[in-house]
């Protein structure tokens, strides 16, 4: 049972199922296709919380999810302008569908919109926590990575003080050279 969505150009789009399609057409075997009614909201509340109920996230990951799908400024209001191909969605709403909290979509959107590569892979890991982590994604990148391996090397307990470390000893290494 595969359902699928009309996107603007009138393609279908395959909102759950997409790996028994897969077996299907493998297999020769037609699939059994079923047509979502709804906007792109909907569309993307009908996929989170078909994918919840599958996997076992952690809030952290969670978190993480609703911060990547919350796409709505601060100040920005829902609009009936837009097309279904990009559906705003509020931090708050975003919390809701993913059963974490607001605060915590508000530093996971800023690890996922600031944070570097490595960074985020160290939140996905539990090398590093969101709280932490957004205390470091306003910092330039190079800083934040540097903050990443010194936790994960064990010198320091936290990105935020391996932060503080590294700026350190940048003022050291200027006043030597200098």
């Amino acid at each position: 049972y595969n359902t699928t969505s009309a996107d603007r150009h009138g393609l279908g789009k395959i909102l759950d199922g997409r790996r028994r399609l897969a077996a299907c057409l493998l297999a020769k075997v037609k699939p059994l296709l079923t047509e979502f009614d709804g906007d792109a909201k909907a569309a993307l509340a009908f996929v989170v919380s078909k994918n919840l109920h599958r996997r076992h996230l952690s809030d952290t990951e969670r978190a993480m999810v609703a911060g990547k799908i919350a796409n709505l400024e601060k100040g920005q209001k829902l609009s009936s302008s837009v097309d279904s191909a990009g559906a705003l969605t509020a931090q708050s709403d975003a919390a809701t569908m993913l059963n974490v909290t607001v605060d915590a979509v508000k530093k996971a959107k800023k690890v996922v919109d600031k944070g570097s590569k490595n960074l985020q892979k160290a939140v996905k890991e539990k090398t590093v926590t969101l709280t932490d982590a957004a205390k470091v994604a306003d910092l330039p990148v190079p800083v934040q990575n540097a903050a990443v391996k010194e936790v994960k090397s064990g010198k320091s307990k936290t990105a935020a003080s391996a932060t503080e470390y590294v700026a350190a000893m940048e003022r050291i290494k200027s006043v030597i050279t200098t």
